[in-house]
């Protein structure tokens, strides 16, 4: 079962992701420009679900659970649909080798001054 988070925690466990090894919680709290109530809400929300843990004082980092649901959620891995090229506008595979021409009347004029 996939466990519902809020988009202020999915952004913290991104922001997370991102860092090399683990961040202050000033710097998440900065990068979220969140009020700071919301903010340690949704932090010990995220420790009590085992996603983050402290590990010095105000020193959080992803523990395995928290990098297993950034990498099989959808929402986390980006289905990116807008990248799709919809079917009347893909044209034929134009050949590595092949010749282009230009449209001339789309070319800078400035350009063969």
């Amino acid at each position: 079962m996939k466990p519902s988070l809020s988009q202020i925690e999915k952004n913290i466990l991104l922001i997370l992701f991102k860092s090399n090894n683990g961040l202050e919680a000033f710097t998440i709290f900065r990068r979220l420009n969140l009020p700071f109530s919301i903010f340690m809400k949704n932090i010990s929300l995220l420790e009590k679900r085992n996603f983050i843990k402290e590990t010095s004082e105000q020193f959080y980092k992803l523990t395995d659970k928290g990098q297993s649901i950034i990498s099989i959620s959808p929402s986390f891995t980006g289905d990116r649909n807008w990248e799709k090229i919809p079917e009347k506008y893909d044209s034929e595979k134009i050949p590595v080798h092949s010749y282009y021409i230009p449209n001339i009347k789309l070319l800078d004029k400035n350009f063969f001054k």
